[in-house]
């Protein structure tokens, strides 16, 4: 009977090994490597990694927007444009400013405040002080709107970030300023603008 059981026990298989994750930088970082062997497979690596998760973040964060069925074509970066009006003294600011804090130029601000104005969100108010300068403004409407929406994003951002502590969360937040302060500085002149919030 022993033997019986020793046999049974040697006919069932060993469990397998847990399969390791598949991490694609990672592999990716590693052909860089074997093609050009004066390669840093870690600055690859987190690089692509970087842009991955931005990928993810904007994919994730647009059908958030969706979700609240607010209408008014919401998009990554109208929201972004309500957003900074929103906490604005007065709800107003000059264009610049906003181009300033987003990292835009003035043609993509523009497309964007036409789009805005044309869903009756913002206004252009022209400067008492100076006709040559103009402010956006949020409209009733727009208020509205960022009532509706800041609430909930607000606590989308906050669950996104609920695995870290809050020490992990102010290295990142540093070491991801230090990485955009790196990557602004490639080009001397500091014409930076991120294209991809250009008004659909």
């Amino acid at each position: 009977m022993k033997r019986l059981e020793a046999l049974d026990a040697d006919a069932i298989p060993p469990e397998a090994p847990p399969a390791a994750s598949y991490d694609p930088d990672h592999e990716a970082a590693l052909r860089y490597e074997a093609s050009m062997p004066w390669v840093d497979a870690a600055s690859v690596e987190m690089h692509l990694a970087l842009v991955r998760a931005y990928r993810v973040l904007n994919a994730v964060a647009t059908r958030q927007i969706e979700s609240l069925h607010l209408g008014a074509g919401l998009t990554s970066a109208r929201c972004t444009v309500l957003r900074i009006l929103y906490f604005a003294e007065g709800s107003r600011l000059a264009p610049i400013e906003i181009s300033r804090e987003m990292g835009v130029g003035p043609t993509n601000m523009t497309g964007l405040l036409d789009g805005l104005e044309r869903d009756g969100l913002v206004i252009r108010i022209d400067s008492s002080a100076d006709r040559r300068v103009c402010f956006a403004e949020l409209t009733p409407a727009g208020h509205d709107l960022c009532s509706a929406m800041l609430p909930p994003m607000t606590r989308f951002i906050q669950k996104t970030c609920a695995s870290f502590s809050l020490p992990e969360k102010r290295t990142l937040k540093d070491l991801l300023l230090r990485f955009q302060q790196d990557v602004a500085g490639y080009y001397p002149d500091g014409l930076v603008v991120d294209t991809s919030f250009a008004e659909q």
